[in-house]
């Protein structure tokens, strides 16, 4: 069976970065949330409303920008709260690796984009959304994906709000902790 870190096959542009590719660890700090292709968005406008009533979220501090993919389904929160500037709406990117570069965080479903970040050393929470994303915890440990939940269910939304800004207060370590990993990822499969 080609399961695994080991076979990750990554678009070519994760193949041949730079030899000293940096994450931005200068404000503002810089989250990105993302369900892939598709998805019920409502769980990501639940989590960013959440996110901003939280004490301790400075906006001109953060910024949160959201993918919508083709298939996403539930658009209309996001929309309004870009309306209203808090978050920036990545529409039709054919990419997200100039996007994933200059995160500082990613925030989403534990899709294929699992293995692209990893490669980029790019921190993450990731959840399931589905069964195909159930992916034991031991292959994630491996390529220093760390902080996975089985799911988003409503009563986690605070709580990962709160491990945003978490994260966010401990980035330092945080980036230590994610550039390391026993398994180092080439994308060639």
């Amino acid at each position: 069976r080609l399961l695994g870190p080991d076979y990750a096959l990554l678009s070519p542009e994760y193949r041949e970065l730079p030899k000293h590719l940096s994450i931005p660890t200068e404000e503002p700090f810089k989250v990105l949330f993302s369900l892939g292709g598709g998805g019920d968005l409502n769980v990501l406008a639940e989590l960013v409303e959440s996110l901003i009533q939280q004490p301790g979220y400075e906006a001109n501090q953060m910024v949160l920008q959201v993918v919508i993919g083709p298939s996403s389904q539930n658009r209309e929160r996001l929309l309004g709260l870009a309306e209203q500037g808090v978050v920036e709406l990545l529409i039709g990117k054919q990419s997200l690796f100039t996007y994933f570069c200059s995160a500082s965080l990613v925030v989403g479903a534990a899709g294929g984009s699992v293995y692209e970040l990893a490669r980029l050393h790019v921190p993450v929470i990731s959840f399931s959304m589905s069964d195909n994303q159930q992916t034991p915890q031991s292959w994630l440990d491996e390529i220093g994906r760390y902080f996975h939940l089985p799911s988003c269910l409503d009563d986690d939304v605070r709580r990962l709000a709160q491990l945003i800004l978490l994260v966010k207060e401990q980035y330092a370590r945080v980036q230590r902790l994610f550039s390391e990993s026993k398994v180092q990822l080439d994308g060639r499969g």
